[in-house]
C-alpha cells in the first residue's frame, strides 16, 4: 500500500491548520461587483486556448459576472443565470477556489497573505471530449496570461487541477 505522504510535500497531518487558514480567508471574501454581461465582454473573455464548443457556450450561455477579493487575490467568476443551478454553485465556486490557492501556495513554499493573483473562472459545464488526434483546443481547461499572470480557467469539472497547474505558471 502506498504511503500518501511521500506522494506529496503537502503534509496531512497539518490539515486542520489548513482548515482554519481556509475558513479565515474565506469569511474574507467580498463581493466587490455584480453585474450583467453584454455581447463585447462575452467576447472578450475568449481565448484561443479555448474549444469551439466552449466558446459557443460562453456567447449563449453567460449572463453575469462577480468579483470576489481576499487579501491581494482577486476572484472574477462568470457564470449564467443562477436559476440555472440547482444549489449556490457560487458560493461552493469560490469556497473550492480560496480552498485550492491556499493548499497550492503551502505546497510549493508561497504565501498566500504577500501575493498577488487574479483568477478568473468561466463556469462552464462542457467536459473534455478527447479524439485520437486531438488538438490544443480539445485538452486545454485553462491559461495563464504571463504579462499580466492572469489566471483563466474554464472547465467546471477540471477546476482543482487546472488552478493548481495554472498557479505554478504564474
Amino acid at each position: 500500500m502506498m504511503d500518501i505522504n511521500k506522494l506529496s510535500k503537502f503534509d496531512v497531518t497539518h490539515l486542520n491548520e489548513h482548515t482554519v487558514t481556509i475558513n479565515k480567508l474565506y469569511s474574507k471574501c467580498k463581493t466587490t461587483t455584480y453585474e450583467q454581461l453584454d455581447e463585447y465582454e462575452r467576447k472578450r473573455m475568449t481565448s484561443h486556448f479555448m474549444d469551439s464548443e466552449v466558446i459557443e457556450y460562453i456567447k449563449e450561455h453567460m449572463c453575469c459576472k462577480s468579483v470576489y477579493t481576499f487579501n491581494k487575490v482577486n476572484v472574477t467568476i462568470y457564470m449564467c443565470d443562477s436559476s440555472e443551478y440547482e444549489y449556490d454553485v457560487e458560493e461552493w465556486i469560490i469556497l473550492n477556489i480560496v480552498m485550492t490557492i491556499i493548499l497550492t501556495f503551502n505546497v510549493c513554499g508561497k504565501n498566500v497573505e504577500h501575493t498577488e493573483l487574479n483568477v478568473i473562472y468561466i463556469d462552464v459545464d462542457i467536459s473534455k471530449h478527447l479524439e485520437p488526434e486531438c488538438v490544443k483546443t480539445e485538452i486545454n481547461s485553462g491559461s495563464t496570461t504571463v504579462a499580466t499572470g492572469d489566471i483563466t480557467i474554464w472547465r467546471r469539472d477540471e477546476l482543482h487541477r487546472t488552478l493548481i497547474h495554472e498557479i505554478i505558471h504564474s
